[in-house]
């Protein structure tokens, strides 16, 4: 009985001093200059000064807030030249000297355009909005020398801009219905007595599932639902081309149906293993090399619960994992890192 009463007699200490280490341990204290640093780095392209002085008197939650909320209020904001559209135009080459004269105007165009997006990163309000867009770009990597324009793609990363953090599952029904992706991946030529299976391969082993997670049946079968799929490049238009869709019954990962490509993006949806899949990249992208099992299964039933990718963002942000000192300073930067995040700091175009 005296033990009892010793050791109630105990509890209130040692709840005072539970209490005491939770508030010197604390996420909700203000951030330390490092934290700074590793945030502005992660959300972003390094802490200018004004970026330093928003963020100091700023707790972790807040801190993952303020890049979000940029970003919504800055991803609009960037509008393509004018000038672009102009690419799109047919050119009637009628000599030798007509076509050079044409190869030389579009590199000039190519270059143009590469700076005008450099320029909108380093100029940008919202750099993690930039940030999701170059992710997207390279979820979905497309080969510029494989198109015959480039200003597909510049809709395509206005797109990544529009929805860099909305549902999942709309953003690939989008990317199959992409003027630059049905190019790059030919599916805009995909038949139904010919279907075309680069698509579905590329759909399956990069954007959802990753290898050894489908069979070769599978990619067959997607492809065939996407026959008949095509844009109309200048005015980035979808046109579902009936007489080349294979309207016949498939079975794609079980399921058997007379499924279209929206089906096969359903079903892949329904699979535990997409949401891990895309949980990894991001986690590639945001925290470090090598995901914690763990943490990737716990996050990844976060992002099934209703696919959308600002969810995930916020509970991967304020996750001890991507705060963590062991995951500081694990990310190589690249190059546009480098130059990028060089201009913004010293303020320069």
């Amino acid at each position: 009985m005296h033990r009892a009463q010793t050791k109630a007699a105990r509890w209130p200490a040692l709840m005072l001093g539970t209490v005491c280490t939770l508030l010197v341990v604390s996420p909700a204290q203000a951030l330390t200059p490092n934290e700074i640093e590793h945030i502005a780095n992660r959300l972003g392209f390094g802490a200018r000064p004004e970026d330093r002085i928003a963020l100091a008197p700023l707790n972790r939650e807040k801190a993952v807030s303020y890049f979000l909320r940029g970003a919504d209020k800055g991803c609009e904001a960037v509008t393509v030249p004018g000038w672009a559209e102009a690419m799109f135009e047919p050119q009637i080459k009628v000599d030798e000297a007509a076509q050079k004269a044409f190869k030389r105007q579009r590199h000039a165009h190519k270059v143009e355009l590469q700076a005008w997006w450099l320029n909108a990163i380093v100029s940008s309000p919202a750099p993690l909005c930039e940030r999701m867009a170059m992710f997207w770009h390279e979820y979905f990597p497309i080969q510029v020398s494989q198109t015959r324009s480039e200003i597909p793609i510049v809709r395509q990363v206005q797109r990544f801009r529009r929805q860099w953090a909305g549902d999942f599952g709309d953003m690939l029904k989008e990317m199959s219905r992409d003027a630059a992706m049905m190019e790059y991946l030919q599916l805009q030529y995909s038949h139904r007595r010919h279907p075309n299976e680069n698509y579905a391969r590329g759909f399956l082993e990069l954007y959802t599932l990753g290898p050894g997670h489908y069979s070769e049946v599978d990619v067959r079968e997607a492809a065939r639902a996407y026959t008949g799929w095509r844009n109309l490049r200048r005015i980035d238009q979808f046109l579902f081309w009936w007489p080349a869709h294979d309207f016949g019954e498939k079975t794609f990962l079980g399921q058997t149906g007379l499924w279209d490509g929206d089906d096969i993006v359903d079903i892949v949806l329904a699979q535990p293993r997409t949401a891990e899949y895309v949980v990894e990249k991001f986690w590639h992208a945001f925290i470090s090399p090598t995901p914690d099992p763990f943490e990737v299964r716990r996050l990844a039933a976060v992002l099934r619960h209703h696919w959308q990718i600002r969810t995930l963002l916020k509970a991967m942000f304020r996750s001890p994992a991507f705060w963590a000192d062991v995951n500081r300073n694990t990310l190589v930067k690249t190059p546009i890192d480098l130059v990028v995040g060089s201009l913004r700091q010293a303020g320069a175009t």
